[in-house]
């Protein structure tokens, strides 16, 4: 797994000063989850992107994956909040797959109230 760094924000902060990580299909990625986290998505390739944010079992054994597409060539997508009982791995990491790695990067948002900027 490719781990994708949270990076802080406050309620100013901009997603133009976000560092982007290189979508790899192949090795996956995983992230950090407080349960404060949003992914970001970003798709500059020729196709669009199926993006599966991959749950663990509920305490009843159901599973939830959040699965989302994002457009080709100037898609953007994202997705969270994740509560940790339904989506942390062991490790205390959300997993993330993706279909395509062409043009894709990906980051990971915590919303820090406490900051005023990004």
């Amino acid at each position: 797994m490719i781990d994708i760094p949270v990076q802080s924000i406050g309620f100013l902060g901009s997603i133009a000063a976000l560092s982007f990580t290189a979508g790899d299909d192949v090795n996956e990625h995983d992230f950090t989850n407080t349960g404060n986290e949003i992914l970001w998505v970003q798709n500059d390739g020729a196709g669009t992107v199926l993006v599966t944010v991959v749950s663990v079992a509920d305490p009843f054994g159901r599973l939830g994956n959040i699965v989302f597409t994002v457009a080709a060539t100037t898609g953007r997508g994202c997705a969270g909040l994740f509560i940790p009982t339904l989506f942390n791995q062991s490790n205390g990491k959300v997993n993330v797959t993706l279909d395509d790695d062409t043009g894709v990067t990906l980051a990971v948002i915590r919303f820090d109230p406490r900051k005023s900027t990004g």
